[in-house]
């Protein structure tokens, strides 16, 4: 148990330190919630000045910025650094600015040099607003995280 919350220690400090740096990611104000080994959720609260597209709800690119950020998350929590290299991506729903879009990751097959992973975009009641799937090129090996841990 100790070295598990020594790994979770390691992770949370690696994602804090590489994406609240990023000025993109504060501007989209996407925030980590919780993760596991091979999983996260992160979350962003839609913005009018940012997220919003010319019909007053989330633009589909801000729920592929969210994904996109936690497929990069995702892979960290399996001592990998990716970039994603492709996206496949539904929009089922949307929400308004004030309203909080969630999204939910797993990874997938994560390889040597690719591998994938799934999203799950919710509502902050749960319902579901997009799905999607994306490619991932790895970059880097984090040799202080390891692949399994929980």
């Amino acid at each position: 148990m100790k070295e598990n919350n020594s790994v979770r220690r390691r992770i949370e400090d690696t994602i804090h330190r590489l994406y609240d740096n990023s000025p993109f990611i504060r501007i989209c104000g996407i925030e980590l919630v919780d993760f596991g080994c091979g999983e996260i959720t992160m979350r962003m609260k839609i913005s009018e000045d940012i997220h919003v597209n010319t019909h007053g709800v989330a633009h589909a690119g801000a729920f592929v910025t969210l994904a996109d950020t936690a497929f990069g998350a995702v892979c960290i929590t399996k001592g990998r650094r990716s970039v994603t290299t492709g996206l496949s991506f539904n929009v089922i729903g949307n929400i308004k600015p004030g309203k909080t879009a969630v999204a939910v990751v797993k990874a997938g097959h994560l390889g040597r040099t690719v591998g994938f992973a799934t999203v799950d975009i919710f509502d902050e009641n749960g319902r579901l607003l997009c799905q999607g799937i994306g490619n991932l090129h790895m970059t880097e090996i984090l040799e202080d995280i390891p692949a399994e841990w929980e």
